[in-house]
C-alpha cells in the first residue's frame, strides 16, 4: 500500500518541506556519479543538472538528470520500483563494486532507505524516467523510458537504443504546485542551498529566469583580522585541522582560551566561561563562513545532537565553533529524514572529533599551555569517554545481564530497563 506508507513516513510531520523530494532524487544522482567516477577515475566529468519547463497546459515540469551509471532493467524492477529496497545499500551492488572500482578509493553511498521513488510524489502527480545503465553486469545497454501517472499507478516502460548512460527523472509538479510555482521554486532554491553545503559533484539549476551552479561552500576559517580582535581582549584562537588527527572527518574546529600574562591558557574568562554567541564571543568578528556549528554528512546538512556537550558538560566547557563533514559510511547513522544523526551515529562522530581536538591540542604544543582546570577539561572528559566506550570484562555481570535478555523480540528501550 504506496498510499499508507506514503502516510506513515513521507508525512509532514517527517518531511516538512516539499524540496526534500528533490534532495532524495540528487542523492541518488551524487551516489550514480560516484560510483562511475570510482570505476572511470579521472577521465569522467560528473553531470547534474536540475531544470524546470512548462508544457502546453501550463503545467510545470522539474526535470533533474544526471550522466552517473544508470539502470537497466534488473535494477529498475526489483530497486527503483521497490519501495525500501535500496541498490546501494545491495549485496549485488557490492559485488558490482568490488568486480568494476577502484576499491583503495570507495565511496560511502548517499542513498540508504530506498524511498526515492515515493518522495518524488510528494509534489508530482506524474513520473517519466529515462536510463540507461553504463555498467550493467546482465550486459542490458537497452536505454529504457518509464511512466508512472500517480502513486500506486502501473509503471509503463519502453526499450530504445541509445548510446548515453545516466538517469533523467522528470516530475509534473502536483497542481498546488504549479499554480505557485514562484514561491514554490523560491522555497526549493533556498531550502537546496541551506542543506547541499559540500556537494560531490557541482548541480547546475536552470530555471526560465533564474541560473546558478551549486559548489562546495567555503568552510569555516579564522578573519583576517582575528588575531588582533583576540589579542586585544585578551583572548587566544587554536584552529584545528581535523583532518590531520581523523580517518573520518576533515573541516576545521577552532576553541578560543583567555590568555594570561605568563601565556597560560583557560577556558574561563574573568570568572565566566568563554562561549560563542550572546553575551560571549561573537563570531562575525573574528570567523568567517560561519553560519552556526555546521557537520555535514556526504556533503548534506545534518544535525549533530547534543553537541553542546562534545567538550564539556553543563557551563564547565570549551568555547568551541565547528565546521566539519563527516564519511557517511554504515558507522555513521541517520533519521530517515537525513536530518539528524541518531544512536551509536552521533557517538561515532563525537568521538572522532573529540579525539581530533584533543590530539590536535597537544600535538600544536597548546595543550602544555593549558591551565590545571582546563587541562583538566580536555584531558578528562577524553578519558571518560574512553571509559565509556570500553568492553566490559566482568563475566559476572556479563552474566547477569544475558539472564535479563529477552528471548523473542526486543522491546523498545530493553537496554534502559536492564541498566
Amino acid at each position: 500500500s504506496q498510499a499508507r506508507i506514503m502516510t506513515l513516513l513521507m508525512g509532514e510531520r517527517l518531511y516538512p518541506e516539499p524540496g526534500v523530494a528533490i534532495r532524495e532524487v540528487l542523492q541518488n544522482c551524487f551516489d550514480a556519479c560516484s560510483f562511475r567516477r570510482q570505476i572511470e577515475g579521472d577521465r569522467y566529468r560528473a553531470e547534474i543538472g536540475v531544470n524546470a519547463t512548462r508544457d502546453e497546459e501550463g503545467r510545470w515540469w522539474l526535470e533533474v538528470l544526471d550522466n552517473g551509471c544508470g539502470m537497466d532493467e534488473h535494477v529498475l524492477n526489483k530497486y527503483f520500483l521497490t519501495v525500501g529496497n535500496s541498490y546501494y545499500s545491495s549485496p549485488e551492488f557490492a559485488r558490482l563494486s568490488r568486480r568494476l572500482a577502484d576499491n583503495h578509493n570507495p565511496f560511502s553511498p548517499i542513498s540508504r532507505f530506498g524511498i526515492g521513488l515515493v518522495a518524488v510524489f510528494l509534489i508530482a502527480d506524474t513520473l517519466e524516467v529515462i536510463t540507461r545503465s553504463a555498467y550493467s553486469p546482465r550486459h542490458d545497454g537497452l536505454e529504457r523510458r518509464l511512466r508512472i501517472d500517480g502513486l500506486g499507478a502501473l509503471a509503463f516502460v519502453t526499450e530504445h537504443q541509445s548510446e548515453a548512460s545516466g538517469t533523467q527523472l522528470r516530475l509534473r509538479l502536483r497542481e498546488e504546485y504549479s499554480r505557485t510555482f514562484a514561491m514554490f521554486r523560491r522555497q526549493l532554491i533556498e531550502y537546496l542551498d541551506r542543506i547541499i553545503i559540500r556537494p560531490r559533484f557541482p548541480v547546475t539549476i536552470h530555471f526560465p529566469d533564474f541560473q546558478f551552479t551549486m559548489s562546495p561552500k567555503p568552510c569555516l576559517r579564522l578573519r583576517a583580522d582575528a588575531h588582533a580582535v583576540l589579542t586585544a581582549k585578551g583572548l587566544e584562537a587554536a584552529v584545528i585541522d581535523v583532518e590531520r588527527w581523523s580517518d573520518v572527518l576533515s573541516g576545521t574546529v577552532v576553541v578560543v582560551f583567555s590568555k594570561d600574562e605568563s601565556g597560560q591558557l583557560s577556558h574561563v574568562y574573568e570568572t565566566r566561561y568563554l562561549r560563542f554567541g550572546n553575551k560571549g564571543i561573537d563570531p562575525e568578528s573574528v570567523l568567517e563562513a560561519y553560519s552556526g556549528n555546521r557537520l555535514t554528512v556526504n556533503g548534506f546538512l545534518m544535525k549533530l545532537p547534543r553537541s553542546d556537550k562534545i567538550f564539556g558538560e553543563g557551563q564547565d566547557r570549551l568555547a568551541v565553533a565547528f565546521d566539519v563533514e563527516t564519511r557517511g559510511d554504515k558507522g555513521v547513522e541517520f533519521d530517515i529524514a537525513r536530518t539528524r544523526l541518531v544512536g551509536p551515529g552521533r557517538h561515532t562522530v563525537a568521538e572522532a572529533m573529540q579525539s581530533a581536538v584533543h590530539q590536535g591540542l597537544r600535538d600544536l604544543g597548546i595543550f602544555d599551555r593549558l591551565g590545571p582546570t582546563t587541562r583538566d577539561l580536555v584531558d578528562g572528559s577524553w578519558k571518560a569517554r574512553r571509559r565509556r566506550t570500553a568492553p566490559v570484562k566482568d563475566r559476572v555481570l556479563l552474566d547477569r545481564v544475558a539472564r535479563l535478555m529477552p528471548k523473542g523480540v526486543w522491546p523498545t528501550g530493553v537496554h534502559k530497563s536492564i541498566a
